[in-house]
């Protein structure tokens, strides 16, 4: 990429704008990494679902037989925070579905209402309803979008499929919180210091996930602004409506502590063990061994009180496992999905959850897929 005069850091689910004159790449990274073009998300759309009107991007093979699979992105992130390369992959066996949480991006919402974990999965499950999709969705969440997930798949599995939740929680008084304290990782998070990148990465700065993540962030960058180190071709993705307006890969201050507030209410209510042991719809954990945000506990003792329920911790990884490894990540995402299936209510009876921090529940169709993951897993350790 060369010399940086502005550096858009997206920081996935941070969306905030850090500038950084002069900035290079840091040493591990490849100072010419190729830029990946975003054309292939499609034009920018628009939906009203319960009084918000949801920004949203659809793309991918939509005649490949398979459901469609919806993304929820993070704290303080827009559609545009997903690796560009776990998209690619994701969408060339189904069609994906990226969209701009309640008030973030360009998603406006019309309301004053305080936002919940619960109210967010609610108006998900309105923008399912209204995109009028001609089969049931699964759904892929990350951090606090792997939170909505889990409530999708709790409260409103009539309206989704199988279900991939990120480094999420299933939140609750009795989840397992980082030890630095929830409240003072989140107030990090938002703040996008210099401790944010120690927290979403084991080797911070110096991760190679990290050079996946500005592979990422200067290729939007250059998409969504024009005369971008003098180059003609940089802000194609203004002129041909991919991306709207400089808005879309913003969130204002006062949605982030909206949505940390959302967080905090998540971990001191009754959490989600109850409704999700009940749901017909396959889960899986999915998390880093070294995640500094959502502990790996945290989704451990989740798995443990489930039904029909996969838990898969990847060694080497944070809370940005999709970063880090984004090519298994997107083929095991993938082999989940197509190895999923709903489950009969009346077959949840027989199933219960067995005991162990590490345990992994394989039940109903649930994973001899996941066979491929677990010998990856063993060669990073």
């Amino acid at each position: 990429m060369g010399h940086r005069s502005t550096l858009i850091a997206l920081w996935l689910w941070l969306a905030c704008v850090v500038t950084a004159a002069g900035a290079g790449p840091p040493p591990q990274c490849d100072a010419e990494q190729p830029l990946i073009n975003v054309t292939f998300l499609g034009p920018a759309q628009a939906v009203d679902a319960g009084g918000i009107s949801f920004s949203y991007h659809r793309f991918g093979n939509a005649s490949a037989g398979r459901p469609p699979l919806i993304l929820i992105h993070g704290l303080g992130g827009t559609q545009f925070d997903w690796p560009l390369t776990v998209l690619q992959y994701l969408s060339g066996s189904r069609e994906v579905i990226i969209f701009d949480n309640q008030r973030a991006g360009l998603s406006n919402d019309s309301s004053n209402a305080t936002l919940t974990i619960a109210g967010m999965a609610a108006s998900t499950a309105a923008l399912i309803r209204a995109l009028e999709l001609l089969r049931k969705p699964d759904v892929l969440g990350f951090s606090m979008g792997g939170m909505i997930a889990q409530a999708l798949a709790g409260n409103h599995s009539d309206a989704v499929g199988a279900v991939v939740s990120v480094s999420g929680s299933s939140g609750g008084a009795n989840a397992p919180q980082p030890a630095a304290g929830l409240e003072g990782v989140l107030s990090a998070i938002v703040e996008a210091g210099p401790s944010s990148i120690d927290l979403v990465f084991p080797l911070g700065a110096n991760d190679t996930g990290f050079c996946n993540l500005l592979q990422t962030v200067d290729s939007v960058q250059f998409a969504a602004t024009p005369g971008l180190n003098n180059d003609s071709e940089a802000g194609y993705a203004l002129r041909l409506g991919i991306i709207p307006g400089a808005g879309a890969l913003v969130v204002p201050p006062e949605v982030k502590q909206q949505q940390m507030d959302a967080i905090l209410a998540f971990y001191t209510g009754p959490g989600l063990l109850g409704s999700l042991r009940s749901s017909t719809s396959q889960l899986l954990l999915l998390g880093g061994a070294q995640d500094a945000v959502v502990p790996p506990a945290t989704q451990a003792q989740a798995a443990t009180n489930m039904v029909a329920a996969s838990l898969q911790e990847v060694p080497d990884a944070g809370h940005l496992v999709h970063f880090q490894h984004p090519a298994q990540y997107a083929q095991q995402v993938a082999a989940f999905l197509d190895s999923a299936q709903s489950l009969d209510p009346e077959q949840l009876a027989p199933y219960f959850p067995i005991s162990g921090a590490a345990a992994v529940l394989q039940q109903g169709a649930c994973l001899a897929a996941w066979s491929l993951l677990a010998a990856w897993a063993a060669g990073q350790a």
